[in-house]
């Protein structure tokens, strides 16, 4: 349960994708290694590029780096141990790859901004909220056999998966400070 949330928070955080167990190793008695490698086809890419410095004080001493604080995924992650919903979002958000996902990742965010009612979430994701209406209908509307309400223009799933990083770190930013 703990890498769902994590790959939950993450996707939120950075739209990474999830942590996956790609094989197991076995060490024998003789200390040989035995590998078992699961293959998948899929082909994806991304790259990152990430740089270091170092500051110096007026005698040109090294001045040591600040103490290393929790990421925000790390905050994330601490609440969801003490909150169900929170836990429960970024488990679904974090293996978001079809509309079931989707739509329980969105009904819990909405939960936890306060409920549908309101529109609490809608406020809250700002100029984002319109698309995020279209999101949650168009999800509705897949979960159903016959919807009574489709949107005008439904979402593409490529454009959900897109956009729900994007609901689930406004209402985690808001929701732990």
């Amino acid at each position: 349960m703990m890498i769902a949330r994590l790959n939950g928070a993450l996707r939120a955080q950075c739209g990474a994708e999830p942590l996956t167990l790609q094989g197991v190793a076995r060490i024998d008695d003789s200390g040989n290694f035995h590998f078992s490698v699961f293959s998948e086809a899929r082909a994806r890419a991304r790259s990152m590029v990430t740089g270091t410095s170092a500051a110096h004080d007026a005698d040109g001493n090294l001045v040591p780096p600040p103490l290393p604080e929790p990421s925000q995924a790390q905050k994330w992650i601490q609440v969801a141990e003490q909150n169900d919903g929170i836990g429960d979002m970024l488990i679904f958000a974090g293996r978001s790859e079809d509309w079931f996902d989707i739509y329980k990742a969105l009904e819990l965010a909405q939960s936890l901004a306060g409920g549908r009612p309101g529109r609490k979430l809608h406020a809250l994701l700002g100029g984002d909220g319109d698309e995020f209406e279209r999101m949650w209908r168009t999800a509705n509307m897949h979960r159903h056999a016959r919807c009574k309400d489709p949107p005008t223009i439904p979402m593409t799933l490529a454009e959900a998966m897109s956009l729900l990083p994007l609901v689930i770190r406004s209402l985690l930013t808001h929701l732990v400070p």
